[in-house]
């Protein structure tokens, strides 16, 4: 009697989900933050200079990754978190400003998120 099972060689591999990107999602968030600093006209100054100083600082952090040996590579994500974190907390102020308009500091907020999950793995080393 034959077996109708695979043979040894055979292996089934299911596909990975696609690794995510985090410098890919940095820039998404960077024209989200974009959005909301042209529509913050009465905001002062200094907190849309910040905000825009974190995003731009947080994409220099994930571009220098290529040039970094793998092992110290977690030092940069981790910058690259403090950055995001300070990012968030501004956005978190021009919230409590009442800033116009508020779904595009919803939509930042949310990417941010997603970036601060992509990045966390990838931070602890």
């Amino acid at each position: 009697m034959r077996e109708d099972s695979p043979t040894r060689f055979i292996k089934i591999r299911t596909p990975r989900p696609p690794k995510p990107d985090p410098y890919a999602t940095a820039l998404e968030l960077a024209g989200a933050i974009h959005r909301v600093l042209e529509g913050a006209d009465k905001t002062r100054f200094h907190l849309k200079d910040r905000l825009d100083r974190c995003i731009t600082s947080l994409i220099l952090q994930l571009a220098r990754l290529n040039a970094v040996a793998k092992r110290g590579r977690w030092t940069y994500y981790r910058t690259a978190q403090n950055y995001l974190v300070d990012a968030l907390a501004v956005l978190d102020i021009l919230l409590a400003h009442k800033v116009n308009p508020r779904d595009d500091i919803e939509a930042a907020r949310t990417l941010a998120k997603r970036l601060s999950d992509e990045l966390e793995p990838l931070a602890m080393g």
